[in-house]
């Protein structure tokens, strides 16, 4: 085996600091990235967070407002079929008093 000499173990330490410098960059930069990864993963998510409840508040201010134009809509038929009822009531009223009318007219003839 041949010595090896002081420069060549400079040389060597050398190069394995320089490497592991590199080795110690990277993965700082790895670092870096993993944790910019992780903030921007958290703000998806509480931006994601934030649309659902805004979703479901909407949904239930939508369900409200289905429930009220339904409710309207009934009072709205319902008031529909009474105005239906006591028109039909109004018109049997005056064919009513017609023929009566017309009775009595056949009956008195004009002097």
């Amino acid at each position: 085996m041949k010595k090896e000499l002081p420069g060549d173990f400079r040389k060597k330490i050398s190069r394995l600091q320089t490497a592991k410098e590199a080795i110690k960059e990277k993965s700082l930069e790895k670092t870096k990235k993993n944790k910019a990864l992780r903030d921007r993963n958290i703000e998806i998510q509480q931006s994601r967070d934030l649309w659902h409840s805004k979703w479901e508040e909407k949904k239930k201010e939508n369900d409200e407002l289905t429930k009220r134009l339904t409710a309207l809509q009934k009072e709205r038929d319902h008031i529909k079929e009474q105005s239906r009822e006591r028109s039909k009531r109004e018109l049997e009223r005056i064919e009513k008093l017609q023929q009566e009318l017309d009775e009595l007219r056949k009956k008195k003839p004009r002097s």
